[in-house]
């Protein structure tokens, strides 16, 4: 059986330098972790200014391995595939099911989603240059009495994110982490902005567009003072996950998206806990231009206060024989402070 030959994606990894005030001196880590998602606790759906606080909704689409494609092909043939994403990386397998004596397979092909292609033998493995949903899909020549053939086996949809683990998250091993994919999207629309944009005056009396760039938040009991994230640093090595021009917002302000897990050391709570976590601030800022009203830092377009940002690790699920210490979620914003989120999994060991 001859071997895989599969083209090669050279990434090139660049240092992050971020600004964490009072935190002290932070290095970037981009873990290759597999999120394999586990466990599916009921839905947390909070809307309105507090938002409701419940058990969390798991989605494994495209975290983990996905179901195989059931696919039966003319001929008599019976092949599916399954695929693992990990971190930014896809792994791939065949699985074939029934194949008649007189079938001769000759070669599989197998498409990713981002012009990434490869050839082989049942196996197929890409490397992502960024964190999206990608479309795998697998065709298969044969060969049938001598004759050639070729048909298409099916095709899956997969989710992959990066994590961004920043220093000493996930050291504590007696206490459970939770890092956060941050999105929203809005059909909000004000002057031709949208929810995560603004064409505004300041204080300043200075014309300026503001987009969702940062992120600050305070969590409840945490002993650290403040957590800002400000990609303001894009040009020390966020440039390909941040728009200098448009922050993690598409340029109507209608979507956001932080295409990454982002994990900070204050991003706990101890493992004898019931999982209950509240955020006492949480807002998504441009710390570009200041606020637009006395004593607002900056302009604001997510601003959760007096704990209104609040969910659920599900406990009950994590098995430390099998599970890291950490909790992957996606939030998705679609008001000031109207928000649902869902629990994406633990990371496997």
């Amino acid at each position: 059986m001859k071997s895989i030959i599969f083209k090669s994606i050279n990434i090139v990894c660049v240092s992050i330098f971020l600004l964490l005030s009072g935190c002290g001196d932070v290095s970037d880590i981009f873990n290759k972790n597999n999120s394999n998602n586990s466990g599916n606790t009921g839905g947390n759906d909070n809307s309105g200014n507090t938002g409701s606080n419940g058990d969390t909704d798991s989605d494994n689409s495209g975290n983990g391995g996905g179901n195989p494609d059931d696919t039966v092909i003319e001929d008599g043939i019976d092949i599916s595939f399954i695929c693992y994403p990990n971190e930014l990386a896809l792994d791939c397998d065949v699985i074939e099911k029934e194949i008649p004596e007189i079938i001769e397979i000759v070669e599989y092909y197998w498409s990713f989603g981002d012009g990434g292609i490869a050839e082989g033998q049942y196996n197929g493995h890409w490397l992502y240059k960024k964190g999206g949903d990608y479309t795998v899909k697998l065709e298969l020549e044969y060969k049938k009495n001598g004759a050639a053939k070729r048909a298409a086996l099916g095709s899956q949809k997969y989710t992959l994110f990066p994590t961004l683990f920043l220093a000493q998250f996930g050291d504590d091993t007696s206490l459970m982490y939770f890092a956060l994919h941050i999105k929203g999207e809005s059909n909000i629309q004000a002057n031709g902005t949208g929810l995560f944009a603004q064409k505004v005056t300041g204080i300043s009396g200075k014309y300026s567009e503001d987009y969702a760039r940062d992120l600050i938040a305070y969590k409840k009991g945490d002993t650290n003072t403040k957590f800002e994230f400000s990609a303001l640093y894009q040009n020390l090595g966020l440039n390909d996950i941040y728009s200098i021009d448009y922050g993690w917002t598409d340029k109507d302000g209608l979507k956001l998206d932080m295409p990454f897990y982002l994990g900070y050391k204050g991003f706990n709570i101890p493992k004898s806990s019931n999982g209950y976590i509240e955020f006492v601030n949480f807002n998504i800022v441009d710390m570009t231009s200041s606020g637009l009203m006395p004593g607002y830092d900056y302009t604001s377009f997510v601003r959760c206060n007096t704990c209104d940002f609040k969910f659920n690790i599900p406990m009950k699920d994590y098995d430390e024989n099998f599970h890291r210490n950490i909790a992957l979620f996606t939030v998705n914003f679609t008001g000031q402070c109207a928000y649902s989120v869902t629990f994406d999994g633990f990371l496997e060991k």
